[in-house]
């Protein structure tokens, strides 16, 4: 449709196409899918010394772990058409090599609903998270003595228009790689 638009520079005829709202979607979908950030694992021990045998406590930075949303709108005769695209955290999985083989063709891996929960000094040594890891092998004979990685964070994505149309459109997943020093520790016991 033609319009015509009026501004500082003076007045003029401007084409806009006439789309469906689902299209706006999509278009959303796009600048959504660029704003959405890494993942910055957490671990308890820490990446630098963990430990075999030890549960290794996970989590996400909670500040990354919000919602993202992104509004695509085109002026009608009857008032603008938008959508709203949002993409919703919804959890995440941490996959690492811990075969004890010195290619490493396996991995071990857990999965975690939201962003775990973060350990504290005061949760003390013993106590059980619900998102954790537990190295069965030491990373000293890996490349650069350490384990690699990756820690991924599925996000669900759907839209809403004031059109009354909305839904689901394909989900996203935003990964980062990840290197973990894992000991053994030897005791004496008299």
């Amino acid at each position: 449709r033609l319009y015509e638009r009026t501004g500082p520079d003076g007045t003029k005829l401007v084409w806009l196409p006439i789309v469906e709202s689902s299209q706006l979607a999509q278009q959303a979908a796009v600048h959504v899918r660029s704003l959405l950030p890494r993942p910055r694992l957490r671990m308890a021990p820490p990446a630098e010394v963990g430990v075999v045998k030890v549960g290794t406590w996970l989590w996400l930075d909670s500040s990354n772990w919000v919602p993202v949303s992104v509004y695509a709108w085109v002026p009608t005769e009857a008032g603008p058409i938008w959508a709203r695209t949002t993409a919703t955290p919804v959890g995440f999985t941490f996959s690492t090599q811990d075969d004890g083989t010195p290619l490493g063709t396996r991995r071990g891996s857990v999965s975690c609903s939201g962003a775990g929960k973060a350990w504290q000094q005061s949760d003390g040594d013993d106590a059980v998270s619900s998102c954790m890891y537990t190295y069965r092998h030491s990373s000293t004979s890996r490349p650069n003595g350490v384990f690699t990685g990756t820690v991924a964070v599925g996000w669900r994505v759907a839209w809403t228009s004031n059109a009354g149309s909305g839904g689901s459109l394909p989900n996203e997943v935003i990964s980062t790689p990840v290197t973990v020093r894992v000991d053994e520790l030897q005791a004496l016991v008299d």
